[in-house]
């Protein structure tokens, strides 16, 4: 037998052929990975990036994109010392829109709480630094937690839950159930090579072609999940393992954690979507559909000792349709029998089959992993007793005084987290870093956060019309009476807009020169006054102060159209042209800018397809 044929018969052939089967494609990936690093191809996965200026981090814009096809927000702008300076106190929110503060983060709770913390603490500079990002879970703050620990954070607040049933790896998620994968599996999503396949297949994720379909009623009927499906065990599990790892990333920073259970809209939101319970036989869906229609028609005429009798009776046959629930505890509360009703409401949102809402079994989940740590700089805020418990919830069941919608606070509802959060972080702070507040003892009131933040009764109407357009879109018009209390949301800001009369604006405008003078470079400031001036068509001014936050964050690129915008409106058309352009240098996809400035170009004879250069 020949020499060759020896060394590569029987195992010792296979073993090669295999080594060649992985071994060749591993060479051939990580010499397209190389050459495309080499290229400058790509995108950072990094939660912070660098900025011009050495040792200033700031928030990337693309880190969702590594999770989401689509990316659902992205994080609030910050500018950030990777070395913590003396005399400084850094806070750190982790969590999901309601933490970060929907729908302008400005007046969020982790802006409040900065400005209780400043009061508190007038020889410190204070870094609130709002971590949180809109449609975001547990699996993508592990890694936000991770990133953020190096940086000297003295304390750390977790807000989340909403996002874990009807979020990234839900109950219909193969990964949800195979958890183990998902750390590889978004390694390799980062790599340049499959950013390359990514993008060749489905299109940078900013171009417009690759912007999913609104996602319709029926789409949202179609991923409906029961309280009793199985499959959401592994999500619970999930959700555990990712709270232990967030603390355990932040603990071992030297960082204090305050984990907060997370309070939701029970009175005034109804369910999502209800699901009869699976193995209802048609005689029982039949009594109990007599039942609910009896104790509807009861409701309509305000006999709720009657129309209670009839839901119980349905009760009996189906306890898992949240709907039900729902009305049962309206019928109660209006009764009088308060705790009852909390019970009711709180059981309409278990059995939510669209479960946008954290439930009781994450709430849960929260309290035990807490005790379950005994760390000493862990500590539980339980947000979801202490809330029903305040004077914004005098029944004792949030509603409407303390939320926006089915999960985002108001601001009196952000005010009263931001009051709770205060009062742990004082002691938090002094527990871990021996500084004692040497200011205001006590948490600054509602108005004078206002004041602090600028946030003004032509503010309450601009947030409230973000919020009617939000419910107007799926899955919001499923919900029990959904178009009258649309209506009256319209009606109440209907009212609100005919006060704000001219002598309102100017006053609203005077509140926002005050903050700004009092703190001159707080962007979200700066940001929101520009808009009010272009509102006003005060386009001057507006460039000003959008300008101040363009220099601070000069890739972001609405805040950049925003510049453009206001140039071009006061007449400064080079400046805008050129606004326009530097925007399509950093992101080809952006399509409003390419479509103003075809607007702005077209007029001289330029063809619509310029180059960027030109």
């Amino acid at each position: 037998m020949a020499l060759g044929s020896r060394l590569f018969h029987g195992k010792r052939a296979w073993l090669v052929r295999l080594g060649l089967a992985v071994g060749v494609p591993l060479l051939v990936f990580s010499v397209a990975e190389i050459a495309l690093r080499l290229a400058g191809f790509g995108s950072d996965s990094a939660f912070f990036i660098e900025t011009a200026k050495p040792g200033i981090v700031t928030t990337n814009d693309r880190f969702v994109w590594f999770y989401h096809r689509t990316p659902p927000g992205s994080p609030d702008p910050c500018l950030l010392a990777r070395a913590k300076p003396p005399q400084t106190l850094r806070v750190v929110v982790l969590g999901e829109s309601a933490a970060m503060g929907t729908p302008d983060p400005a007046f969020g709770f982790a802006r409040i709480l900065q400005a209780m913390l400043e009061a508190a603490y007038p020889d410190q500079r204070i870094e609130v630094v709002n971590a949180a990002i809109r449609g975001i879970n547990s699996h993508m703050i592990v890694p936000i937690a991770r990133q953020c620990a190096p940086l000297e954070v003295d304390l750390f607040v977790v807000y989340m839950g909403n996002n874990e049933i009807c979020g990234l790896y839900g109950p219909e998620s193969f990964l949800a159930r195979h958890p183990a994968l998902i750390p590889s599996l978004h390694r390799l999503k980062t790599t340049r090579v499959c950013q390359a396949m990514a993008i060749a297949i489905n299109g940078p994720p900013d171009a417009p072609r690759t912007k999913r379909e609104p996602q319709t009623m029926e789409f949202f009927r179609e991923h409906q999940v029961a309280r009793s499906d199985p499959r959401r065990q592994p999500v619970y599990h999930n959700f555990q393992t990712n709270l232990s790892r967030i603390c355990q990333a932040t603990t071992q920073s030297g960082a204090a954690v305050l984990v907060l259970t997370v309070p939701v809209n029970l009175r005034d939101c109804p369910p999502l979507a209800s699901l009869h319970r699976p193995d209802l036989t048609r005689n029982e869906l039949e009594a109990w559909q007599a039942a609910y229609s009896q104790g509807i028609e009861l409701e309509k005429r305000q006999d709720w000792p009657a129309a209670c009798d009839a839901y119980r009776r349905a009760l009996v046959i189906d306890p898992e349709y949240a709907d039900l629930h729902f009305r049962t505890a309206r019928c109660l509360l209006a009764a009088g029998r308060t705790a009852e009703a909390y019970d009711h409401y709180t059981l309409a949102r278990d059995y939510d089959a669209l479960q946008f809402r954290a439930d009781s079994t994450l709430n849960e989940i929260m309290r035990r992993a807490v005790a379950d740590i005994e760390h000493p700089h862990v500590r539980l805020l339980d947000a979801e007793k202490l809330l029903a418990e305040s004077p914004l919830c005098p029944d004792g069941i949030p509603g409407n005084e303390a939320f926006r919608d089915h999960v985002h606070p108001s601001f009196e509802g952000d005010h009263e987290l931001a009051r709770m959060i205060f009062t742990q972080a004082v002691g938090l702070i002094q527990r871990v870093r021996s500084i004692e507040p040497t200011g205001a003892l006590e948490p600054l009131s509602r108005d004078q956060c206002a004041a602090r933040l600028a946030y003004t009764p032509w503010d309450e109407v601009n947030t409230a019309a973000a919020m009617i357009q939000m419910m107007a879109r799926p899955p919001f018009p499923g919900q029990l009476d959904h178009a009258e209390r649309q209506a009256r949301a319209q009606q109440a800001i209907d009212q609100a807009m005919a006060k704000l009369d001219q002598a309102r604006l100017e006053e609203a405008m005077e509140t926002y020169r005050a903050a700004i003078a009092a703190h001159p470079d707080d962007w979200h400031l700066r940001y929101n006054y520009a808009t009010r001036l272009y509102q006003l068509q005060r386009y001057v001014k507006a460039a000003e102060h959008i300008g101040f936050v363009v220099d601070r964050f000069p890739n972001r690129p609405h805040f950049r159209l925003c510049l453009a915008h206001a140039l071009a409106q006061s007449g400064r058309t080079n400046e805008a042209v050129a606004q326009y352009r530097r925007i399509l240098e950093q992101h080809p996809h952006f399509e409003a800018a390419r479509t103003a400035l075809d607007r702005m170009l077209n007029p001289t004879g330029k063809p619509v397809g310029i180059r960027l250069s030109d």
